[in-house]
């Protein structure tokens, strides 16, 4: 459910700031001595100053005030989202050029990036058909 909330976050965000262009989705699996899911979030939107993404992960801060005006939103959704990861054993970082695009990347422990499997249920006779009903 973390991993969900912070694609989703970082997806919309990207989408948001692209208006022409394209936004990507890339996983990978790392190691260097712990096994490490990557991934990264790339779009080719507005981009940010490296000043803007100094306060980026900061509770209620957005890049400034003309994106915020332009774009809405509360200035929370990062911050979750670095919470999120952290919770989880990992971070989430951020590079970025002004007018060129930028590129979320999230690395998480393996184990914690993929969820258990839930326990399974007995299997269940299904029911019976009721009259005039087709048989799937």
């Amino acid at each position: 459910m973390r991993l969900k909330q912070i694609l989703l976050n970082l997806l919309s965000n990207a989408c948001k700031f692209t208006k022409e262009g394209e936004v990507v989705l890339r996983v990978r699996k790392v190691a260097d001595g712990r096994d490490w899911i990557e991934v990264a979030v790339a779009d080719s939107g507005i981009g940010m100053t490296v000043e803007q993404q100094a306060k980026l992960f900061q509770d209620f801060t957005q890049a400034d005030s003309l994106t915020a005006r332009r774009y809405g939103g509360t200035g929370l959704g990062l911050a979750i989202t670095r919470k999120l990861a952290r919770m989880m054993g990992g971070d989430v970082t951020v590079t970025s050029q002004l007018g060129k695009g930028s590129v979320f990347t999230i690395r998480l422990p393996a184990a914690a990036a993929v969820p258990a499997a839930p326990a399974s249920e007995p299997a269940r006779e299904p029911a019976p058909a009721r009259p005039g009903e087709a048989i799937a």
